[in-house]
């Protein structure tokens, strides 16, 4: 799942330099700056949400494992 969560953030850095690209230009019409803070607002609030979800799982696992038994450690020098 991390690599999907990578693969969506860069996916999304790319769509802002692209913005960023179209905004130097200045040749972006006003609907299609609307359109790409759309696109990035939508994708990065999905890759938050799947990482919140991440994070709810990993957490949840770490509740039920059980807590580790001490070990008697032998003294083996004699």
């Amino acid at each position: 799942m991390e690599e999907i969560l990578m693969s969506m953030i860069f996916n999304g850095i790319n769509l802002v330099k692209e913005l960023e690209f179209s905004l130097s230009s200045q040749e972006s019409p006003e609907s299609d700056l609307s359109s790409s803070l759309s696109s990035i607002s939508t994708l990065f609030g999905d890759v938050n949400e799947r990482l919140k979800t991440l994070l709810a799982w990993r957490n949840s696992l770490s509740q039920y494992q059980p807590e580790p038994e001490p070990v008697l450690m032998l003294d083996m020098t004699n």
